[in-house]
């Protein structure tokens, strides 16, 4: 068991190159439009969505383009994939509400930015209903889009090590500008180095066991943990 990239052409076409350069560039820049530029804004949560439809879109025709069968193997159920993704997941939750336990003291003071920040895209109301099935669902799309459409696809294209880090540089573009609004600048930075080495790990977890179920299982403990130290931050703030 394992990815193999070998299976894939060695060169991609070349609509498949303007493809994933889209896929690589959209992120950051919707996060840009309904984080920065129409922060408070009506058409905020609208743009929200028509990004993430743009972007699944993309991750359809792509995953087409990587050819017939690609589908079938990254959604592999494997109960080695199960067990890694639970244990790998809950190491990394139990990582993350660590640090913010010690460390809560020096993030309380941003607890105001990461309210109006959370709450200008989720009612306050159904802040934990939807940060569950945001975690499920939003963490399954990241890694089919991430690892595997632009990780994919990056594999075929050069070397496993290169590979691994372009994309995990390009999952961590988005989240850099989102992180840059909730806290100052070295916070921001220490914490985009946080998803970029969480973006190396998954994706050396999906190429270790050929499937995206892993990575996934992992990727939602981590949000689950992310929007439990949200919501310590809003009731601080509150």
């Amino acid at each position: 068991m394992g990815f193999d990239h070998r299976d894939r052409a060695t060169m991609c076409p070349m609509r498949q190159r303007l493809l994933l350069a889209l896929a690589i560039v959209l992120p950051p820049l919707g996060a840009l439009l309904y984080f920065v530029w129409l922060a408070g804004d009506a058409w905020a949560q609208p743009v929200y969505g028509a990004i993430k439809i743009a972007m699944i879109a993309i991750a359809l025709v792509g995953w087409r383009l990587l050819g017939r069968g690609a589908w079938k193997r990254a959604f592999a159920i494997h109960r080695q994939s199960i067990g890694l993704g639970i244990l790998y997941g809950a190491v990394i939750a139990g990582i993350l509400i660590s640090l913010f336990l010690i460390l809560s003291p020096l993030l309380s003071p941003f607890s105001s930015s990461v309210q109006s920040g959370a709450l200008t895209l989720i009612p306050a109301a159904f802040y934990i209903p939807i940060a569950i099935v945001f975690s499920l669902i939003h963490s399954l799309l990241e890694e089919w889009y991430w690892r595997g459409y632009v990780g994919g696809s990056l594999l075929s294209l050069m070397a496993p090590s290169r590979a691994t880090v372009l994309a995990a540089l390009a999952f961590t573009l988005h989240h850099i500008v989102i992180l840059w609004q909730l806290f100052p600048g070295p916070w921001a930075v220490l914490m985009s180095f946080g998803v970029f080495a969480a973006g190396v790990f998954w994706m050396w977890l999906y190429k270790k066991t050929g499937s995206l179920i892993a990575p996934w299982i992992s990727h939602a403990f981590a949000d689950l943990a992310i929007f439990g130290i949200g919501y310590m931050l809003i009731a601080i703030h509150g």
